[in-house]
C-alpha cells in the first residue's frame, strides 16, 4: 500500500513507523508520541472511513526555539483520504480534548502533529523517501519500522563533536555493538511484536566492551 507519509519525514530520522488505520494501530503508534500531545487517548474512530494510514517519526530538531532544550522533533502523521479530509480531521485535532499540547498542521493530505512550541512545519528537503537504505513496508494489515542508531546520537544530543555524542556513540558502539551505519527495517501485524532484518551494518559481538577505555559509560571529552 503507497503511502505518502515517507515524502514527508525527514531524512535523517532515526526511528520511522508506518501502519496502517485501525483503532488498535492508533493506540499503538499515538503511544509513540510525546505524552502531551495526547494522541493515545483520542479515539479517531469516526474517521475511520477517511483515514489510508498513521505514522511516526524521531529526527534530530534542527530549528531553534523560543523555549530551549526542547529534545528531537517527534511528529506524527495521518494520511487522509483527500485534502478536505485531512482538513476536517485537523480541525478536530485543533479542539479534541489536550489540543493544549498539540500543534496541527496540513499537508496536501496528510496531517502532521507535532508539539505545543512547533510554530510551523514543511516538508523537508530531504525525506526517507529518497534515504538511501531505507525500504519501508507497508500493507493492508502490517505496519513497519525503519531504525537508525547512528541518527538516534543525533536526536537525543545533537551535533557528533559533542561529549554527550560521543558518550551515546560509545553506547551504541561498545554497549550494543551496533556498527557504524547500520539500519533495520522490520514489520509487524499488531505493533506489539516486530520481525525484521538489517538493511545495513549490524550487530558486531566483538566490538563490545564494557571493560576497556571504550566501555559505554566511558566519558572521553
Amino acid at each position: 500500500m503507497a503511502t505518502a507519509i515517507p515524502a514527508l519525514a525527514p531524512a535523517d530520522a532515526d526511528t520511522l513507523v508506518l501502519a496502517p488505520y485501525s483503532e488498535s494501530w492508533w493506540a499503538k503508534v499515538g503511544a509513540m508520541a510525546p505524552a502531551d500531545t495526547r494522541l493515545a487517548e483520542l479515539n479517531a474512530s469516526s474517521f475511520s472511513g477517511d483515514i489510508k494510514a498513521i505514522g511516526y517519526s524521531r529526527s534530530q530538531d534542527h530549528e531553534k526555539h523560543d523555549i530551549p532544550m526542547t529534545g528531537p522533533s517527534r511528529l506524527f502523521y495521518i494520511e487522509a483520504s483527500s485534502t478536505d479530509a485531512a482538513q476536517k480531521i485537523a480541525e478536530w485535532l485543533k479542539s479534541a480534548n489536550g489540543f493544549e499540547g498539540r500543534r496541527v498542521f496540513v499537508e496536501g493530505s496528510t496531517v502532521v502533529i507535532g508539539q505545543s512550541w512547533l510554530t510551523s512545519f514543511k516538508a523537508p528537503e530531504q525525506t526517507m523517501a529518497g534515504a538511501g537504505g531505507y525500504a519501508g513496508v507497508l500493507t493492508t494489515t502490517e505496519g513497519s519500522m525503519y531504525r537508525n542508531p547512528d541518527n538516534e546520537v543525533r536526536s537525543l544530543t545533537g551535533p557528533d563533536d559533542t561529549a554527550s555524542a560521543r558518550a551515546l556513540t560509545a553506547v551504541m558502539r561498545n554497549g550494543f555493538g551496533f556498527t557504524e551505519g547500520t539500519t533495520w527495517v522490520g514489520t509487524s501485524p499488531d505493533g506489539t511484536s516486530w520481525s525484521g532484518d538489517f538493511r545495513s551494518g549490524g550487530v558486531d559481538p566483538e566490538q563490545i566492551n564494557f571493560t576497556g577505555p571504550e566501555a559505554p559509560w566511558t566519558l572521553q571529552q
